[in-house]
């Protein structure tokens, strides 16, 4: 029996995850498309005046990474794990002037002068009806533990995770384990409380935190290594359309027929492509929307942090561009500092740019010596923003393909969820599910 053959378009994290699942499949002949000059994506890494940078995500929480360290153990790169150094735990706010640390235990909690006003907001938040229907978080926050809690609290989390707007982002679509929660326990304090004394699985790494002893690059140059579908860079789609129950995708370079289509580029880049073949399909896919980024990343010869921690992040209300500042140095114990400075959007002036870094280290952090590094870099829609109303858009954009372009399908992180095992989950997931 011949095979079928399947285009798998872009080789970013969501792409190798298609190819990797789908190439355990005999019965399918698989190629994968990638238009830059390398895999991977955002999940890239390099040396620079003797400290390595990154450039997208590279710290993974264990126990939230399950689909991630399921790769790393099947490809064998386990031994190439970087776990966090203990200091990892410690968190800290930036607000009114003062850092204020965020408590990593119950008993912390409740010895924090910091947090010590919100207990009573935890403790009613029990009794607090169940509201059903999806809300924004700002509203489900306000909503269950007040308006105190949701401004220090969800904010600066929503933040260091989307960098977005709180009260546009969707609770449902970004954080459904609290929707899930309020419908099934009745309250998020139980339901957190539930999943503690219900957790019996040990994640392979011990470290509540992880990354990769030479970069993310290294983990991404290792899995393609092990793929058994062939990779083709610089392969630029310019145009897709359906001919006698066959998908003809054209490059300047190449032509490829495929039996079905598999795409995990970003909804902005496939909606032109989409234009001509599946038109309602396209004019959905534009409506998504992404947040820009810009990172700062300085480095000192030794250690010149005040104090080692996680790092930190910046509440909307301190009116601030600064989302947040990672001890990157700190969280993996290594001997020279390195911090990145979080900033929303793009387009910044060097004198803006500079002004944040003194406002980080003369303000915030005490400190006085130039940095032997300085490398800033603009991420042009770098984190989807799953607003109000996404999951219907969601189940619009699959309803509407289906009719206009079958045996096509979709994944990425504008769809399911941001993280990096997000993405590899949803490959799986769609391998499993449709092939």
């Amino acid at each position: 029996m011949s095979k079928k053959r399947v285009l798998i378009l872009g080789a970013g994290v969501s792409g190798l995850s298609v190819a990797w699942h789908l190439g355990k499949k005999e019965q399918y002949e698989c190629v994968l498309l990638e238009k830059g000059s390398r895999p991977g994506g955002w999940m890239a890494s390099q040396e620079d005046q003797g400290f390595l940078l990154e450039k997208g995500p590279h710290l993974f929480k264990t126990s939230r990474s399950a689909d991630l360290l399921q790769v790393i153990e099947e490809i064998g790169f386990s031994s190439s794990i970087l776990p966090s150094s203990s200091q990892a735990q410690s968190r800290y706010l930036w607000t009114d002037g003062v850092f204020q640390k965020m408590p990593k235990s119950p008993i912390a909690l409740l010895t924090s002068s910091f947090c010590r006003p919100i207990l009573s907001s935890l403790w009613k938040e029990r009794n607090v009806p169940s509201y059903f229907d999806d809300e924004t978080i700002w509203d489900f926050a306000c909503r269950r533990f007040g308006e105190t809690v949701a401004e220090h609290f969800f904010d600066p989390m929503v933040s260091g995770i989307y960098a977005g707007n709180i009260k546009k982002l969707s609770i449902a679509s970004c954080f459904p384990i609290l929707k899930q929660w309020e419908r099934e326990k009745g309250s998020v304090v139980k339901g957190v409380l539930a999943a503690r004394s219900n957790k019996k699985t040990k994640p392979s790494c011990k470290a509540p935190l992880f990354s990769f002893q030479e970069g993310t690059s290294s983990f991404i140059e290792k899995w393609v290594s092990t793929l058994s579908v062939p990779l083709h860079c610089n392969e630029e789609i310019l145009s897709l359309h359906r001919e006698k129950e066959k998908w003809i995708a054209k490059s300047s370079q190449n032509t490829w027929e495929a039996d079905s289509v598999i795409i995990t580029m970003p909804s902005y880049a496939l909606a032109p492509l989409l234009q001509e073949e599946a038109f309602a399909s396209a004019e959905i896919l534009k409506s998504f929307d992404y947040e820009d980024l810009t990172t700062v990343s300085l480095g000192w010869e030794g250690e010149v942090l005040p104090f080692s921690a996680f790092g930190y992040l910046v509440p909307s209300k301190e009116k601030t561009p600064l989302l947040g500042v990672l001890f990157d140095s700190s969280m993996f114990a290594r001997k020279n500092t390195l911090i990145t400075l979080m900033i929303r959007g793009i387009g910044y002036s060097e004198e803006s740019l500079y002004k944040i870094v003194d406002t980080v280290c003369l303000s915030h952090l005490n400190i006085s010596q130039k940095p032997a590094l300085f490398s800033t870099a603009e991420k042009k829609k770098a984190i989807p923003q799953y607003y109000l109303g996404h999951e219907e858009k969601k189940q619009q954009l699959l309803s509407s393909l289906s009719k206009e372009a079958p045996s096509l399908f979709l994944t990425g992180s504008y769809l399911n969820g941001v993280s990096i095992s997000d993405c590899i989950g949803q490959g799986k997931h769609l391998v499993d599910s449709c092939f």
